[in-house]
């Protein structure tokens, strides 16, 4: 199983944001020294930018295997066997779409990926297409 991260940038971003609203909540709390309303919001939003690091820090954004590829999600997950793989486009924005022939559709941002897990969907898809053995190390 080949698993495809998300890029590094886009993990600390969102790490970034969570510290930057925990500041924001701390410096509330300081100055007013009561809890408002807007107070859990912040923390609200702190929170999720905290989870969702954690989430793309585990979770691969792609699995491929020998039998499917998944698409991984915060809430569930896309696969389509490779059998049933019929097409493989790049769109007009760059985003690369796999249909399937049961009307299946997994599409993401190349820009979201780590530069080698790009370079290993690319190698994956162009032996795929070239029908050789799909095992990489």
């Amino acid at each position: 199983m080949i698993t495809l991260k998300y890029r590094k940038r886009k993990r600390y971003l969102n790490l970034l944001l969570a510290i930057l609203w925990i500041l924001i909540l701390s410096f509330r709390l300081i100055q007013r020294r009561q809890i408002e309303t807007l107070d859990f919001w912040i923390g609200g939003f702190a929170l999720f930018f905290l989870i969702y690091f954690i989430y793309l820090s585990k979770k691969p954004l792609l699995s491929l295997s020998k039998l499917h590829i998944t698409r991984h999600r915060l809430f569930g997950k896309t696969v389509i066997p490779l059998n049933e793989l019929t097409e493989l486009e790049i769109n007009a924005k760059g985003d690369y779409v796999l249909k399937s022939n049961t009307g299946k559709e997994i599409s993401f941002k190349p820009v979201y990926l780590d530069q080698k897990s790009l370079k290993t969907f690319k190698a994956y898809i162009s032996d795929l297409s070239s029908g050789r053995d799909t095992q990489r190390p």
